[in-house]
């Protein structure tokens, strides 16, 4: 890419320096926390708790499991939102005796 294509930008501020710097230690102490031991005792302490929580597991197999329904099984609709609906259907749609490329379909569905 040549210098002509890069936009320029102002410098960086002081704040702005110090800030990156703050979050550049931050991440370089988290990373030197990521060692094998760690993972390996990380691993141990989720084994140990899916152990202990054992009873209270839900066996599945045989179970059907379905990653999408389909909408097999849809909510009811409430009686808030059919009201809304049947009052957006009589005032906001057109009368069915107006043809929709009528000229002047303002001026008829005023008239009735």
């Amino acid at each position: 890419m040549s210098d002509e294509g890069k936009k320029k930008c102002a410098p960086e501020s002081q704040t702005i320096k110090k800030a990156r710097k703050k979050l550049e230690e931050v991440l370089k102490r988290q990373d030197e926390l990521v060692t094998p031991e760690a993972l390996e005792a990380t691993v141990a302490k989720i084994h140990k708790w899916i152990a202990d929580h054992n009873d209270k597991r839900i066996l599945i197999k045989g179970k059907p499991i379905q990653l999408f329904t389909g909408n097999k099984f849809v909510a009811k609709t409430s009686k808030k939102i059919e009201e809304l609906t049947l009052a957006l259907k009589t005032t906001w749609f057109l009368p069915q005796n107006i043809s929709p490329a009528s000229p002047n379909l303002q001026e008829e569905a005023l008239s009735e």
